[in-house]
């Protein structure tokens, strides 16, 4: 992905993270969530937010680096997979996710959008941009 395509992606996402709503209501006995708006100070913190990584790199620096200490090296060898997304989509993943209030935003090739419990990895929801039909992917 071009760092055109890739800043043009990052900015419309950040954009639809600006307008969700404060908060969801529970619907057919699914998790309330609060949401909160991610602004230019919750991005200036970066890393600090430990509970969010919402930026690729972490931080304006993209020094991908976490300040959290669970994992050390006493302890490292004891990770396992939690859970598995499959997207359904021919071709790699071209982003790396964010996560804001415990949701997994996950770009997708060809501008599909998932939104996954960063928990469980159940998805919330799912967003298709309609590509031109004389696209021409490199």
């Amino acid at each position: 992905m071009t760092d055109r395509r890739l800043w043009h992606f990052a900015s419309t996402l950040s954009a639809l993270l600006l307008l969700l709503p404060v908060g969801t209501q529970a619907q057919n006995g699914k998790k309330e969530r609060t949401l909160t708006p991610v602004t230019a100070e919750r991005l200036l913190k970066g890393t600090n937010e430990t509970t969010s990584w919402l930026m690729y790199g972490g931080n304006y620096e993209n020094w991908r680096f976490s300040p959290l200490t669970d994992v050390d090296r006493k302890n490292v060898k004891k990770l396992q997979v939690e859970w598995i997304f499959q997207t359904g989509i021919p071709g790699q993943l071209e982003a790396a996710p964010i996560v804001a209030d415990g949701i997994m935003y996950l770009p997708a090739s060809y501008n599909h959008l998932y939104a996954l419990d960063a928990v469980t990895g159940e998805p919330l929801w799912k967003y298709d941009h309609p590509l031109p039909d004389d696209l021409r992917i490199c």
